[in-house]
């Protein structure tokens, strides 16, 4: 019974049970408010997501690269596009597609501009134009995607504030991407 009368051990006692209830609570308040925006970036709301966007420009960007493979394989620029494509495609998490998204954009305005040059048949390049404008358009979407972008903000403000900003680095729950940013 004499370490309960200590002082100093009730002291610590208080202490770690503060510590552990503001890191404990905290860090499941920043999970969950996480977890909201990341589903809502997966599963969107109506039917629209961020993550369908980048589908959508994942096709038009391998509908491009097929273009380019028949026109200009060897060339360093498709081959910089298939690996900006390759990694887009291994992307899992919002952070993931918004690196790589910035990377397959500049990879596919390149090979818009060697394929532009190639001197293709006008029907092709018709095809390989409505296929780099459709990609492009996609990305006007992800910018006005307001329900991910804006959970997305609102949980990256949270974090600005104390003590969320240091419970954030304890946890692992770091800011999120917002793709009109982009």
């Amino acid at each position: 019974m004499k370490i309960i009368n200590n002082r100093g051990f009730a002291f610590a006692v208080c202490v770690l049970a503060a510590v552990i209830s503001i890191f404990g609570l905290g860090g499941g308040k920043l999970s969950r408010l996480r977890n909201e925006a990341e589903n809502a970036f997966f599963d969107g709301n109506n039917g629209y997501s961020a993550y369908q966007d980048l589908m959508e420009r994942r096709e038009y960007a391998a509908n491009l690269l097929q273009i380019a493979q028949q026109t200009i394989p060897e060339e360093e620029v498709y081959q910089s596009a298939a690996e900006a494509f390759d990694s887009f495609t291994a992307s899992e998490t919002p952070e993931e597609y918004y690196e790589t998204n910035g990377a397959l954009q500049a990879a596919i305005d390149e090979l818009y501009q060697a394929l532009s040059q190639a001197g293709m048949e006008e029907e092709a390049f018709r095809r390989a134009d409505r296929q780099y404008v459709d990609f492009c358009s996609v990305m006007s979407n992800l910018r006005l995607d307001d329900y991910y972008n804006d959970l997305a903000k609102e949980y990256n403000e949270v974090l600005e504030a104390f003590p969320a900003g240091i419970i954030a680095e304890v946890t692992g729950n770091g800011p999120l991407p917002v793709f009109s940013t982009q």
